[in-house]
């Protein structure tokens, strides 16, 4: 605040208006929400490459889709402080490129999920399990089928993260894939599927009438 004052900004009201028009013209970034309004980034592109040591076919320490929290430690030591470690995985969650998973207590994050790096091939004994081929007695399935002319690289991975941030919806841990994902609701199912070369999409719900 001491700097600003040498160019007129002596409040924090105008210092957050500063702030915003300086992020709306991509000289920095800055986000009000939670830890992250107590951090400025400077260089957008800086933004960009902290991204890219997540989003790697080469990263070694993202197993089926999965990064644990301790895999943070391998990938950013010598990058990035340790201190700056929950503000860089709430800017990945905001930009729904990580997942957190919780314990099965509910009360801890011990890894995450990384969408865009999950296997490509589905995971069928487990999908029969949640998802079988004839529908049971008492279950009620229906679905529809969107077709795009065109859908952006990774619009699917950030959709599987918005639909898993949706209150009192858990993800299926062992039914989601690249291009797939099932979803729990009490006694209700979603199947989400993505079809990259025709570019449509299937949703598919079942509940027990």
């Amino acid at each position: 605040m001491e700097k600003a004052k040498g160019f007129g900004i002596y409040t924090e009201r105008e210092m957050r208006k500063a702030l915003q028009f300086l992020h709306d013209v991509g000289l920095l970034a800055h986000y009000e929400e939670g830890k992250l309004d107590a951090i400025v980034i400077l260089d957008p592109q800086w933004l960009a490459k902290m991204m890219a040591t997540i989003i790697s076919f080469t990263n070694k320490y993202v197993k089926n889709g999965v990064l644990e929290y301790k895999g943070f430690q391998q990938i950013w030591k010598g990058e990035y402080p340790s201190d700056l470690y929950p503000q860089l995985i709430e800017l990945l969650e905001k930009f729904e490129i990580l997942y957190p998973l919780v314990t099965s207590e509910n009360t801890a994050v011990t890894a995450y999920l990384v969408p865009s790096l999950l296997p490509e091939e589905r995971p069928q004994k487990a999908l029969i399990k949640i998802w079988p081929r004839k529908v049971k007695l008492g279950w009620v399935q229906f679905g529809r089928v969107y077709q795009f002319e065109f859908v952006p690289l990774g619009f699917f991975a950030r959709l599987m993260v918005r639909i898993a941030m949706l209150p009192h919806l858990d993800i299926s841990q062992n039914c989601c894939w690249r291009n797939g994902v099932c979803f729990l609701f009490c006694l209700m199912r979603l199947y989400l599927s993505f079809f990259f070369c025709s570019f449509h999409f299937t949703f598919v719900s079942m509940f027990f009438f």
